[in-house]
């Protein structure tokens, strides 16, 4: 089965009151893989991903010096994901694997500079279209990979009412966005 490479557009936090979200873009793609976390581990890893060296150990650290003995990581690739919860498989350089949180393989893939993976049957599932336009509004992000021209239009026909060109695809993610609280105020709705 074929993999995609994914890449962190942001980790952004207390999108609503209570969730973070990190936002992946499959390479070459205009599609967003949202990773919904709570706590702080989303803090955690937009302060790794940042170039953040605390005082205070924390397991992650001891994580990658575990990984830094074993000659580094291979690879990071999503290994399972439940109602909302990714977790990933993190294969050594020695061949040992272990089985980490979204957060921590952000963190992971950053530090070793190694690319996310997803295989495409995953990625046909949790993945959503998203315009630039869209992305920016609600996540205050921009995709960080060029968009393939194969990919759908982001601006729709003259005669289209549809961000992307595809109103079922806009109808998917207006339905995400409600199910995370937004309201048609926030649609620039009225009734």
């Amino acid at each position: 089965m074929a993999t995609v490479a994914l890449a962190l557009i942001d980790i952004v936090l207390d999108v609503t009151e209570d969730f973070s979200c990190i936002a992946l873009q499959p390479e070459g793609q205009q599609r967003v893989v949202p990773i919904w976390t709570t706590g702080q581990e989303p803090r955690l890893a937009a302060a790794y991903v940042k170039g953040y060296e605390g005082q205070r150990r924390r397991a992650i650290d001891a994580l990658i010096d575990v990984f830094d003995d074993q000659g580094g990581v291979e690879a990071i690739s999503l290994s399972t994901y439940n109602e909302g919860v990714f977790l990933f498989d993190v294969v050594s350089a020695s061949g040992s694997s272990v089985e980490v949180s979204a957060c921590d393989a952000i963190i992971l893939a950053d530090r070793f500079g190694v690319d996310l993976t997803m295989d495409e049957e995953d990625l046909a599932q949790v993945a959503i279209f998203t315009t630039p336009e869209a992305l920016d509004e609600y996540l205050s992000s921009s995709y960080p990979l060029e968009i393939q021209a194969d990919q759908p239009a982001t601006q729709g026909d003259a005669k289209s009412t549809s961000a992307s060109g595809d109103p079922q695809a806009d109808a998917d993610f207006e339905a995400m966005m409600r199910s995370l609280g937004m309201e048609d105020e926030d649609f620039g709705e009225t009734d």
